[in-house]
């Protein structure tokens, strides 16, 4: 892991806070290994396509839209009931942590994906560290989710 992207996660990440990773390809579990090797954490993760059936349907869906599958992690080594809804991993966590491909329309679309609305479900304060287009976060609810978000 680069050091700027560990710095600036260290300025954020404590001990005990529970971590929605939105977004499981190979950056995505490189995070979770980086961040579980450093802290005591909660994981909870978000890879709306994995939350299908079959992962050979999954896998040809995904070379078709984004052109590369998972962003090269081979699906078929992740057991699909580890992932949750969206919705259920920003009514939990502490920080959500988004790395999704930017697709403007599909299946499984990520343009304005992150919404106020999306965000009012929150139990507690939820900040964003987004490592994805921005685009991936709808204009309302930037403001919303400060600090951080970049």
């Amino acid at each position: 892991m680069e050091t700027n992207v560990s710095n600036a996660l260290a300025e954020y990440i404590q001990n005990g806070m529970t971590i929605g990773l939105i977004g499981v390809g190979k950056f995505g579990l490189e995070l979770r290994e980086y961040l579980a090797a450093r802290y005591e954490l909660t994981f909870l993760l978000c890879d709306p396509p994995r939350l299908t059936d079959d992962s050979d349907e999954l896998c040809d869906a995904l070379r078709e839209v984004w052109g590369n599958g998972m962003g090269g992690c081979d699906f078929s080594k992740i057991q699909t009931e580890t992932f949750l809804p969206l919705e259920q991993v920003v009514k939990k966590a502490d920080i959500l942590l988004v790395q999704v491909p930017y697709t403007e329309n599909g299946p499984w679309k990520t343009d304005g994906m992150l919404t106020a609305d999306l965000l009012s479900l929150a139990e507690k304060a939820v900040s964003i560290i987004n490592f994805s287009d921005f685009r991936v976060i709808a204009p309302d609810a930037i403001e919303y989710c400060l600090p951080p978000v970049w």
